[in-house]
């Protein structure tokens, strides 16, 4: 099975507020567990963006709730994000059964 998602999603990044975009395709393996590749575009409220490409493994569960692991790569960006260029940023997204999300970055140097 393929499913295509679209998002969109405010919150802080690297000190700056911003509004993401996204869409990725998940496939479900045949384990259960889910290979999903997307693309996206941050924009700060000035208008200044970030494109990105990534790629995730996770699992959902019958409730609803879903828990992905990753890694983005950023290719165009903000001059004060340029450190982005170079380094993998991982990530962990989860979701509850009541559909709130959490997501948390890290830099892989």
């Amino acid at each position: 099975m393929k499913l295509e998602t679209s998002f969109r999603a405010t919150g802080t990044f690297l000190g700056v507020s911003v509004s993401d975009v996204g869409t990725y395709v998940t496939v479900v393996r045949p384990d259960g567990t889910q290979y999903s590749e997307g693309r996206g575009i941050m924009t700060t409220e000035d208008g200044r963006t970030a494109t990105w490409t990534g790629h995730g493994l996770g699992r959902s569960d019958h409730a609803g709730a879903a828990s992905h692991r990753g890694s983005l790569c950023y290719q165009t960006m903000p001059d004060e994000w340029a450190r982005l260029a170079d380094v993998l940023v991982l990530f962990e997204y989860g979701v509850g059964a009541d559909g709130a999300t959490r997501s948390e970055y890290w830099e892989w140097k």
